[in-house]
């Protein structure tokens, strides 16, 4: 009789309680854990889409009902749009002369943004309001909800019964007015928003030509209060003007000046000048002075001729005509001499007549160079008397010259300030003249380029890209929920789960089993005259009605993963603990396929150890059953006598459960129960016990003590981590070998397993 001991240490204080504790050999990976992570990482992403697929589904239609119902109930809504250009004024600002203009860095930009502002503001739209009566216009007098049934059931439960203020008003018409610049252009797109597509565009169009006259008005009372400021400036400067110009006129009186200077009315600048009688005769006083010295050194130069006797290079000899007439006879007169002396000889009387004349021009030549030299003589010193004089009389004006200069600086100046005053009053006159001008045009900067018609088609809802939007936005938000179902889910669903939470082998994964997996049973249990409730567990013997499924081939597998010569020798697994966490998680059933799997290779005997619900017997549909394991336990039937021949299977023999125990557990913890199982162990190669749940009942653990191996059934789905951990630690702590965890109910369409390599078109077919 084997020993039971039960180590109640806490599981942080075990060692680790893994496969390898059982024999089983640790396999290198070769590849390497990180891609294998990567990989599982993006299959678990793809399991949990294909296992919540229908909880996504499901989001989906729901939000996208609600959706479709909200937007169906929303109200057309039109927008008209109207084209306004705003350029920068074409003409400088009148500014007041009193200060200094400032300078605009950046007047397009600047100019631009402030009419924007203008365009949204409040006062813009108050106007509007009250132009066209909007007070009484519910979408801009109302209060509104995003969901407009909503708001109606509290205006009729009174919820809205205080009327809307004035600011609430410009608000809602603020919300639905619309004020955008076209890009990198001066466009302006203007629209409004309303149910009445007349009223959007009647709004939009109103306030475009209310703006414009606003800026009329601004432009206009701007001109007008710039046109006054500067017709009291200029009634002032014309003042300043008068007082200026008496001032020049008494001081010119009071100095004798004369000023023949004008303002040339075209730049301002001054022609001419003053004129002060002590200058003007100093001034020719020195033009005098300078021809005397001219007129002096003229002369002298001529008397120094004289002086050296180059009389013949004189002016005055070769310009005098009585001195050329005389020269010109004595010519004459001395060739009719020598051609008489040729002739005649020298004692002839006209040789002597001629000689008289010769010698009387010569006479008169002589003479007459006397005189012009006499005259040199003579104009010299008239130039240098009338030069010392001259110099005389400029010294003795110098001090009232003085004098004079200094008036005609003051003079200058005055002069100078009323010419100043005279260009500012007469540029200021044309500013007011130009002002005046403008004030009676209308600024072109600002023009309508296309006003608002009326909108044919509504600009909102857009139905269906809303509803587009809420399809993208269900299916990640489905996504997004079925990751949270899936962390929140704390059951077992994967090998890796099985891994995680016990640290055991997964020895096979059984998938789902339905009802139309059955068809071939239900002829059989007719046969058996069984009723048709028995179907239901006809279902479970899968192994021999449907061979070539994917939960048979599960089969195959758990039987070569028990049978595998991989602990030591002379340590067989004969006797194998069949259990479950909690009730309905199939045990049962894959205790009954494990025997029929195990009796192809031997005796195999099936053992209803769950006697609080034995479901072995009903599943093979046994009928007339006469006892069972309690009887046998009782001594009240023999063995042999209990035992049943399993349907269709000549080495499987099945223990029932037989009657109900009134205490199931001191009977399976029982010395009977112990012989019982060696005496199977000698009469079986292979005895498989179908137990109670781990977790509630005490007895699969009696008997899992019994046993040579325990494999543990997890339902997909179902079973919990929490249960399965539980149950994984409780055998544990009995020392008991786990051979490892069998997932039961996997859904194949939603997980990466698959069965069957070559048997899917017989299986279609079946």
């Amino acid at each position: 009789m084997r020993e039971i001991i039960v180590n109640r240490s806490p599981l942080a204080e075990r060692p680790n309680m893994g496969p390898e504790m059982y024999g089983y050999p640790l396999i290198p990976n070769p590849y390497g854990s990180h891609g294998r992570e990567d990989n599982l990482q993006w299959k678990r992403f793809m399991r949990t889409l294909q296992k919540h697929w229908r909880t996504i589904l499901r989001f989906m239609i729901i939000f996208l009902a609600v959706l479709g119902a909200l937007v169906f109930f929303m109200t057309n809504t039109y927008e008209a749009t109207a084209r306004l250009e705003i350029a920068p004024p074409a003409t400088p600002e009148a500014v007041s002369l009193s200060q200094q203009p400032e300078q605009v860095s950046s007047p397009s930009t600047d100019y631009f943004q402030t009419q924007l502002e203008i365009l949204k503001g409040d006062g813009l739209a108050l106007s509007v309001i009250h132009n066209l009566h909007l007070e009484s216009n519910p979408e801009i007098a109302g209060r509104h909800s995003l969901i407009p049934l909503w708001g109606k059931v509290k205006t009729w439960m009174g919820f809205n019964s205080e009327p809307v203020t004035l600011g609430e008003m410009v608000k809602n018409f603020e919300k639905r007015l619309s004020v955008n610049q076209v890009h990198n252009s001066e466009l302006v797109e203007i629209s409004f928003a309303s149910k009445n597509p007349e009223l959007s565009a009647e709004i939009t169009n109103n306030l475009i030509d209310t703006y414009l006259k606003r800026a009329r008005r601004s432009e206009y009372d701007a001109t007008m209060a710039a046109a006054g400021a500067l017709s009291g400036e200029l009634n002032a400067l014309k003042q300043s003007v008068q007082q200026a110009n008496q001032a020049l006129i008494n001081y010119q009186k009071q100095y004798g000046i004369v000023d023949t200077g004008a303002i040339n009315a075209t730049d301002g600048n001054l022609q001419g000048g003053p004129q002060n009688p002590i200058a003007s005769r100093a001034i020719q006083l020195n033009q005098q002075l300078t021809q005397a010295e001219a007129d002096r050194l003229t002369q002298q130069s001529y008397l120094r001729m004289v002086q050296a006797g180059d009389t013949s290079s004189l002016p005055q000899m070769r310009d005098n005509v009585v001195l050329q007439d005389v020269q010109k006879r004595l010519a004459e007169s001395q060739a009719d001499l020598a051609q008489a002396l040729a002739v005649y000889g020298k004692k002839n009387p006209i040789v002597l007549r001629l000689q008289d004349e010769t010698n009387e021009l010569q006479r008169q030549e002589g003479l007459e160079r006397q005189a012009i030299m006499s005259q040199v003589k003579t104009a010299y010193n008239a130039a240098a008397a009338h030069e010392a004089l001259l110099h005389n009389t400029l010294n003795q004006m110098e001090g009232s010259l003085n004098q004079a200069d200094q008036s005609m600086v003051q003079y200058n100046l005055l002069k100078q300030e009323a010419a100043a005053k005279s260009n500012l009053y007469v540029t200021v006159e044309s500013r007011l003249k130009e002002i005046a001008l403008s004030s009676s045009l209308f600024a072109n900067n600002l023009r309508v380029i296309e006003r608002a018609r009326v909108p044919q088609s509504p600009a909102s809802p857009q139905r269906l890209e809303i509803m587009a939007l809420g399809f993208l936005f269900s299916l990640l938000a489905g996504c997004a929920l079925a990751f949270v179902r899936e962390n929140f889910d704390d059951t077992v669903a994967s090998i890796e789960d099985v891994r995680d939470w016990t640290g055991l082998p997964c020895l096979g994964i059984v998938p789902r089993i339905g009802p139309a997996n059955m068809p071939a049973l239900r002829s059989d249990a007719k046969l058996l005259g069984q009723p048709r409730k028995a179907l239901r567990g006809a279902r479970s013997r899968f192994f021999i009605d449907r061979p070539g499924s994917p939960e048979a081939e599960a089969m195959h597998s758990l039987d070569t993963a028990i049978r595998l010569p991989v602990r030591a020798e002379g340590d067989p697994r004969q006797v194998l603990v069949i259990g479950s966490s909690f009730p309905s998680e199939g045990k049962t059933t894959i205790a009954m396929n494990l025997a029929m799997a195990l009796s192809r290779h031997g005796t195999t005997c099936l053992v209803d150890a769950d006697l609080r619900n034995p479901q072995v017997a009903r599943s093979f549909g046994m009928g007339g059953i006469k006892g069972g394991l309690r009887e046998v336990l009782t001594q009240s039937l023999n063995l042999d006598d209990a035992l049943q021949a399993a349907p269709r299977l000549d080495k499987l023999m099945i223990l029932p459960a037989g009657s109900a125990p009134p205490d199931p557990v001191e009977l399976l913890a029982s010395a009977q129960m112990r012989d019982l199982v060696a005496q199977l162990r000698d009469k079986f190669l292979y005895v498989v016990i179908d137990v109670p749940p781990v977790v509630p009942y005490a007895d699969s653990r009696w008997l899992s003590c019994l046993a040579d191996g325990v494999v543990l059934v997890a339902r997909a789905g179902t079973t919990t981590r929490q249960a399965l951990g539980l149950s994984t630690e409780i055998l544990r702590e009995l020392r008991v070998p786990v051979l490892g965890v069998v997932l039961n109910g996997v859904d194949l369409k939603t997980e990466y397993y698959w069965y069957g390599y070559g048997d899917d078109d017989r299986r279609k077919t079946a």
